[in-house]
């Protein structure tokens, strides 16, 4: 290498090296909450993930230049071009306040997975990857105290789509920047005919969360509280293979759902925990995400919960063409059953006057005979908005108890 080439190459990587990133606001943040130690250990965490990164992209270019060179330039290209958008995003991203310290206090081996795991994504992981055409905030002068509005252009979904986020006040920075904090992501998910705003202005949902997090009952969390796509009725958060178009409605909750609400608020890192819930067909996506997503979620819950796809023909106007025909895609006890990993904690609670409670009962019962550990729950009450805005206190007091102290995953 050309001795002008070596100093240019090593002038650009000390610029990258000292760019703050994820992974370096990640340890600062634990250094500052927990000490020293905290921050070498999640700093090692960091550099082994980065190592085993590094190995799989080596042998992965490696293949790609010994097939085609064409290959290898066009990859080079590429690059080059996804390093300027982020020199220019990082241009235009705006000073955010940061406020130290973490609801929860880590275990050494907890802090090192952290940071492994964060490392390891570095540049492949949803969170890194998946950035939006489009990205659209509403006015937070204007919006209700702690909510903004989001619409973004899906890839998933090759279209527009929306979601309603809430931010404790606790985590608000002053200025456009929705906060800083080390704070989890709780993905919220509506049921047939609903959309983005049911959870907050139907059942309030922000205003039960700010008051838990006030009273010290929960420790902050940040909720997400997106479209299902507007598919007809409802899509049932599945992938649909239409003709036209394919539509993943799945990936689009999984994925970008939480890299957009990253894109919102800046310190909401892929280390942060995620939970998810939903109420009826967002039952049904929950519990099902959670089964083939495990280690993305801590925790997952529904309440009166649809367990079948076969329940949606009742419910839904159109005819479910196309939609995924895989066994976890249509009962969430084959979701749950042959999920990849262990669980996450899991908890269900139905009403006694709803029209699903048998369903949910044959669900517990099927749990309990395969040793899955659960929490389930009935109460007075039927399949509406006042039994859901009742119980959804229990399932963020169930987030945050597994927050502070994670229970051993499911089996």
């Amino acid at each position: 290498m050309p001795e002008a080439t070596w100093w240019l190459f090593f002038i650009a990587s000390i610029v990258v090296i000292t760019t703050p990133g994820q992974d370096m606001i990640l340890v600062m943040s634990r250094s500052i909450a927990q000490g020293p130690a905290a921050g070498v250990v999640t700093a090692a965490g960091v550099s082994i993930g980065l190592v085993g990164h590094t190995l799989l992209a080596t042998l992965g270019l490696g293949a790609i230049l010994r097939t085609s060179e064409w290959a290898f330039v066009a990859l080079k290209l590429v690059g080059a071009a996804y390093l300027v958008w982020l020199g220019i995003k990082l241009l235009r991203t705006r000073d955010a306040e940061l406020q130290v310290g973490s609801s929860t206090a880590r275990s050494l081996r907890r802090l090192f997975a952290d940071g492994a795991r964060s490392g390891s994504e570095a540049g492949t992981g949803a969170a890194r990857l998946t950035t939006f055409a489009t990205f659209e905030h509403s006015d937070t002068a204007l919006a209700p105290q702690g909510l903004h509005c989001l619409t973004v252009k899906s890839a998933a979904l090759g279209q527009r789509a929306d979601l309603t986020i809430f931010v404790p006040t606790q985590l608000t920075a002053q200025g456009p920047a929705l906060g800083a904090r080390d704070v989890p992501i709780v993905t919220l998910l509506h049921g047939v005919n609903g959309s983005h705003w049911a959870w907050a202005f139907k059942g309030g949902a922000h205003h039960t969360a700010a008051r838990l997090i006030d009273a010290g009952a929960i420790p902050p969390m940040v909720l997400a509280m997106p479209s299902d796509g507007l598919w007809g009725d409802g899509c049932g958060y599945v992938t649909h293979a239409a003709r036209d178009r394919a539509q993943d409605f799945e990936r689009w909750i999984v994925e970008e759902v939480p890299a957009a609400v990253r894109q919102a608020c800046a310190a909401c890192t892929a280390a942060l925990p995620q939970f998810i819930a939903g109420l009826s067909m967002g039952g049904f996506g929950a519990l099902r995400l959670a089964g083939k997503h495990p280690r993305q979620y801590r925790a997952a819950a529904a309440h009166s919960a649809m367990t079948d796809i076969a329940q949606f023909d009742g419910l839904v106007a159109e005819v479910r063409t196309g939609w995924s025909s895989a066994l976890p895609d249509t009962s969430v006890w084959e979701a749950l059953r042959t999920s990849p990993g262990p669980l996450p904690a899991l908890r269900l609670d139905c009403g006694h006057d709803d029209f699903l409670i048998e369903a949910n009962r044959d669900l517990h019962q099927r749990l309990l005979e395969a040793g899955i550990d659960h929490v389930y729950e009935e109460f007075p009450g039927g399949h509406d908005w006042p039994y859901w805005a009742r119980h959804f206190e229990d399932t963020l007091r169930f987030f945050g108890a597994a927050l502070r102290s994670p229970a051993e995953p499911s089996t």
